[in-house]
């Protein structure tokens, strides 16, 4: 049975620390560069699914024809990317069994850029990690994000050139901050929170048909941002305050719900419809 190099206590194979000093019991290997370089699959709406549960860092942006490239660049032998390619989708996941294998300041460190040559959806999974999500102008028909522990930023910057059937972003613990989302282009949009600040900016082009937006708030504040030209109303549940910034009007308010407007709200043409359901926090309403 193998032992401890500090203090001589034995330990199994699966033991990351030493039970009695503490010491970590896996060596520290030098950073590894993984490159990714991956062609669309065969599928006519394949799937990228990318789940990073283990600390580290994401940054997503527009790349070309691949379907998926970049650098994944790790310090920990276990955390070796696992790339499983079918005619119907790519997953990109590193193994859940290692979560807890690190130390103070890992590198995990993903760069990829990803497709614009043909429609696909679009799955993003973390753990502790840092987000830096840049979709604008991927043709993208589906997306959910799941964030876990830590900052999530996602931008749309350009519009969605396809039309994107759910737009799905749930938070962990942290902050999430989503901009642009009029152009992502969806049918419908859910958010869910845990602990932590949530701002949503539904900015970008204006809508051609109506958007529903879901809202489920835990506890925590949260921001929505509004184009002043668009057509909003929001309906809000729940014992939080809710603060009206810029050209933004109560219908009605009673004890745990109330009724909002944007001054460009009339009841026809396309409409931004939003449901908030809050849980303990502050909600703010402004117009940008």
């Amino acid at each position: 049975m193998p032992f401890c190099a500090k203090c001589g206590n034995e330990h199994t194979e699966e033991d990351i620390y030493c039970s009695k000093c503490g010491s970590s019991l896996k060596e520290r290997g030098d950073a590894a560069i993984e490159a990714v370089d991956i062609e669309y699959p065969e599928s006519e709406n394949p799937q990228l699914e990318l789940v990073i549960l283990v600390s580290g860092r994401l940054e997503l942006q527009p790349g070309d024809e691949k379907f998926v490239e970049g650098t994944i660049t790790y310090d920990i032998p276990e955390w070796m990317p696992l790339i499983t390619e079918g005619s119907d989708g790519v997953q990109i996941k590193q193994d859940e069994r290692w979560l807890h294998t690190h130390w103070d300041n890992p590198v995990n460190d993903w760069s990829l850029n990803l497709g614009t040559a043909r429609p696909y959806s679009l799955k993003v999974k973390t753990g502790v990690t840092r987000g830096r999500i840049s979709l604008g102008g991927l043709p993208l028909t589906d997306l959910r994000i799941r964030a876990g522990v830590g900052d999530c930023t996602v931008s749309f910057d350009e519009p969605n050139t396809e039309s994107m059937k759910q737009l799905r972003i749930e938070s962990g613990v942290g902050q999430t901050e989503a901009t642009g989302l009029l152009n992502a282009n969806a049918g419908e949009i859910r958010v869910g929170g845990g602990v932590g600040q949530i701002k949503l900016g539904f900015t970008g082009k204006s809508p051609e048909k109506d958007t529903h937006v879901r809202i489920d708030a835990g506890v925590g504040g949260f921001e929505l941002d509004i184009d002043r030209d668009v057509p909003a109303i929001i309906r809000v549940n729940g014992l939080a305050g809710v603060d009206l910034r810029g050209e933004v009007r109560a219908r009605s308010r009673s004890f745990g719900k109330g009724i909002y407007e944007t001054e460009s709200y009339s009841g026809e043409g396309p409409t931004l419809d939003i449901h908030v359901v809050m849980g303990l926090g502050g909600l703010t309403i402004r117009t940008v």
